[in-house]
Order: C-alpha cells, then structure tokens, then sequence
C-alpha cells in the first residue's frame, strides 16, 4: 500500500509538473503572440503615419506649384495689360498730331465723318436696348402665362372628386364574411309579424385589425387602492365583484309579491352572483374564471330540461330560460362567440343579445345595456 501510495504520489507530481510546464508554454506562446501583434500594430502605425506625411508633402507640393503658376500668370497679365496701355496712349499721342496738323478742310471732314458714325453707333446701341427689352418682356409673359396654366390645373385637381373606396369589410386574404342574419328576428325576440319596422340600414363595421393577446382582467384590487376597496364584499365570497354585493333595501321596481312573501330573504334568482368553479374541469380556467352561458353566470334556474321548447337552438340557448324577475340587484353579462360570425353586424348582434337578454330576465328592454363589443384572444378572435 505505501507503494501504491508513493507510485500516486509520484504520478500526480508529474502530472502537476506536465500541467505547470503546459502552462508556462501557454503563457510564452501567448506572450510571444502578444509581442508580435503588438509589433506588427506598430509596423502597421509607423507605416500609417510615413503614408500621412507622404500625402501631406505631395499635397504641399501641388499647392506650391499651382501658387507659382497663378503667380505667372497674374504677371503675363499685368505685362500683357501695361503693353496695351502703351500702345493706346502711343496711338493717341499720333492720332492728336496729326489731327491738329491738318487743314481747315480737313477737320471738318473728319468731324462730319465722325458725327455720322457715332449717330450710326448710337442708332444701333438704341435698336439693341429696344430688341433686349421685348425679348424681356415676352419671356415675362410665358412664364406669367405658365403660372396661371399650373394654378388652373391644380384647381381642377382641387375640385375634381376623390375616387369613393370600398369599405373593406373583412382582412385582405380571409374568408368572405358569412350572410347576414334574415329580418325580421325570430317571434321570440318580438319579431315576426309584430308590426316592427325594419331598422334602418347600419354602417358595416370593417373587421379590427389582428391585435396581440392582452392579459384578461382579474376582479382583485390595485395595491394602491384604499383599504376599504381591498377587503372583500360582505357576502362572504371574496370572489364576488364589488358591484355585485346585494343592496341595502330593494328598488321600488322590484316584484312586490315576492317582497311581501319574504322580505327579509331574497329568492334564489336574487342571490349573490357566484362564479362557476371550473378549476376541476380546466385548470387554466381557474386563475382567470370567464362564465360562457347566462344560467352559470346569472344563477337562474334551468328550465330548458323541464321545458325544451322554451330553448330554441343556438349560440344564446342558455337565455331562453324562463324569465325571472331580478328583485333589483344588477348583473354584468359576458358572452363569448367567434367575432368573425359577427363582424358584419356588430350593431345588430348587440341589439339581438339586448332583447334576448331582456327577455331572459324578465326585465324592459331598456334596462340592459351593452357596454362593448369586442374582439377577444380565443380561437376566431371570440
């Protein structure tokens, strides 16, 4: 065993020493690297700074040698310009001579000549004025008359009518919208031969543009929110939404049958409303519960059983149950179907859910209200 413990011993010191002598070599290759990128950085540098100094003499140069060239020439010129001042003022000087060494005759000869060319040269010098300023004149005259074309033209262009586009009814590329539902509704939503005009004719609401899924709301409170909106209501069940807890005394409007029966205890179409536990079925339903029919929501009872033909077929069936009276407590509804079967009569939908809803409660027409019709984040836009 101590063999075996000194041939380890020995082992991991030549594996200690193999490891140092790996590293040593590692770091003078990485050194030596090192040195020759630096060496070469500064051969690149140095060769740089020759090539600027290089360019910056050439560039010297030819700014030298252009200055002496302009010097040359400005001379040739001044030489070039003296030489003629000599040679006028020489001619002149001979021109006088031999002008006042003339006769009598002679000079008014040559003053007679003289007059008649600079008559000539001041007829022509008026002609020339005269043929500039019409040419002026008729150039400002093309271009006024040009203007007012341009003007005239982006009037006509002003007043003439914009081309009427089609209201795009659905997504470029999607499926054409499905037929609007007959008029006028079926009997059971007061339609159907009960004397009801048709409606006018309702603007077709194109179909939203695609938007990103968006976090359902939740009823909890802001943290922010004072204390008295953070404690539950006092029906017991914190997952009741504030505007659902029963009022203190029952409006006037209320069914007076059933407030002299029982006062003190509401009937069950009255109660608090409660939220359907759909936690067992669909465990992603329980963090965000959104009811799908009106009797989970509402708490009414279901007659449809009882009663099938007081449940027509539909996406509404849950509301054709037996209307019940809603002994003055509010309610919110939320209903969800494929927006695209929808999206070509938003305002119609919504007037049909308001009657069917009304006829559901038992309640006027009236008093229900359809907040908004809005596009979802399920399959279909729902």
């Amino acid at each position: 065993r101590r063999r075996a413990e000194e041939e380890r011993r020995r082992r991991r010191q030549e594996e200690e020493e193999w490891r140092r002598r790996c590293e040593e070599e590692e770091a003078a290759r990485r050194r030596e690297e090192e040195e020759r990128r630096w060496r070469r950085e500064e051969e690149l540098r140095r060769r740089e700074a020759a090539r600027r100094a290089e360019e910056q003499l050439y560039a010297r140069r030819v700014a030298d040698e252009a200055a002496r060239r302009l010097e040359e020439a400005r001379q040739r010129a001044a030489a070039v310009a003296l030489r003629q001042q000599e040679n006028l003022a020489r001619q002149k000087a001979e021109e006088d001579a031999a002008f006042w060494c003339l006769d009598k005759a002679e000079f008014i000869k040559n003053v007679q000549v003289f007059d008649q060319q600079h008559a000539e040269e001041t007829t022509r010098r008026y002609l020339q004025r005269k043929e500039a300023k019409q040419e002026a004149k008729q150039r400002a005259k093309e271009e006024r008359r040009r203007l007012k074309e341009d003007a005239r033209r982006v009037d006509a262009c002003k007043r003439e009518p914009l081309p009427k586009q089609p209201l795009a009814v659905h997504q470029p590329g999607a499926a054409p919208p499905p037929a609007p539902p007959p008029w006028p509704p079926p009997a059971a939503l007061g339609g159907g031969g009960g004397g009801m005009a048709a409606p006018p004719p309702v603007a077709v609401w194109p179909a939203p543009p695609p938007q990103k899924a968006r976090k359902r709301p939740t009823w909890g409170r802001a943290p922010s929110a004072p204390a008295s909106l953070q404690t539950p209501p006092a029906t017991g069940t914190s997952d009741v939404p504030p505007w659902a807890a029963p009022p203190e005394t029952v409006p006037p409007w209320a069914a007076p049958a059933q407030q002299a029966s029982a006062p003190s205890q509401p009937p069950a179409s009255a109660q608090p409303l409660s939220w359907p536990d759909v936690s067992a079925a669909n465990p992603q339903a329980s963090a965000h519960p959104q009811p799908t029919t009106f009797t989970q929501h509402l708490s009414w009872p279901d007659v449809s059983a009882a009663n099938p033909q007081a449940a027509p077929a539909g996406a509404c069936s849950d509301a054709w149950a037996a209307p019940q009276p809603s002994a003055g407590r509010r309610a919110a509804l939320h209903v969800r179907c494929p927006y695209t079967e929808i999206a070509h009569d938003v305002q119609g939908f919504a007037e049909t859910f308001a009657r069917a809803a009304a006829l559901a409660a038992g309640v006027p027409l009236h008093r229900i209200r359809v907040h908004s019709v809005l596009p979802g984040c399920g399959v279909g836009g729902g």
